[in-house]
């Protein structure tokens, strides 16, 4: 009967890490199967824009050819038009390849960056920027920060577990293997108050990747816990306007890519058919 239950027991102990052992190898996998997509690039050639460039008025075709050929959208390119030799310069950025890294910041999760980083559009206050490079094995969850600032390249963003909200210097995101930045389309005075507020309200709110689950997504008397997607819907939320495209509990970053509320800037190192990787 002793031998029975000690032969039970290793049998049970054995089960359980083989089982741990497979999920942990499955996590390893999809960290694996991730990092063989870091960035996107494009496939075709690089053409010259001088006479794109040199119009007066752009056709929605050369919009098109500007996109494919910079990651600027139609908003992106509408705030440098003045500003040519920027807009080559995000040209040859967006061709260029450039050394990645990835690093860890929690078990199994990873986060890739730039040896150097990448030239950006004119941001204005109340931007967004989503980047995929952030993920858990193979679950590209990314991340989300607000232009709080954008004369003093300043963003919002909350960080993790065991941290609060914080200003950041904008190359935390910039430097990102892809990101994507977002312009709301409410007026720049609205965007402006909105980025006001959250540095006058929603600095230092503790993170909590629960929000919406465990506790209210939206609390009118006040934000009191808070995570990376959360921060940016709650801010504009406050201001009446729901950026969440698909309206669930919880708001993941990359929700705000398919918001109607929202237009593309600029990509970088994603798919620009996805917006993802």
């Amino acid at each position: 009967m002793k031998n029975k239950i000690i032969k039970r027991t290793v049998i049970a102990v054995s089960s359980v890490v083989l089982a741990c052992g497979a999920i942990l190898g499955a996590l390893e996998l999809g960290i694996c199967c991730a990092d063989r997509e870091m960035q996107w690039r494009p496939d075709y050639a690089k053409v010259d824009l001088t006479e794109v460039l040199e119009k007066e008025t752009l056709t929605d075709e050369d919009y098109e050819l500007i996109f494919a050929q910079t990651g600027l959208a139609r908003a992106g390119v509408d705030g440098m038009r003045r500003n040519k030799s920027r807009i080559r310069r995000i040209q040859d950025a967006y061709f260029a390849e450039n050394k990645i890294t990835c690093s860890a910041f929690a078990p199994f999760s990873r986060t890739e960056t730039m040896q150097f980083g990448t030239i950006t559009a004119s941001l204005q206050d109340g931007d967004i920027i989503v980047t995929p490079s952030t993920h858990i094995s193979a679950w590209r969850m990314g991340h989300s920060a607000l232009v709080t600032d954008a004369s003093r390249s300043e963003i919002m963003e909350s960080l993790g577990p065991g941290k609060d909200s914080q200003l950041s210097a904008l190359n935390t995101m910039t430097n990102c293997a892809a990101f994507v930045i977002l312009r709301p389309k409410l007026d720049q005075e609205i965007r402006s108050r909105v980025a006001e507020y959250a540095v006058e309200s929603l600095l230092g709110v503790p993170y909590d990747a629960t929000v919406g689950v465990l506790s209210p997504k939206y609390r009118e008397e006040g934000l009191t816990r808070t995570q990376c997607a959360h921060l940016v819907w709650y801010a504009y939320k406050h201001f009446g306007v729901d950026i969440d495209s698909n309206g669930g509990a919880v708001v993941a970053p990359r929700d705000f890519l398919y918001s109607e509320f929202v237009e593309v800037v600029q990509i970088y190192g994603v798919d620009p058919q996805t917006l993802w990787l």
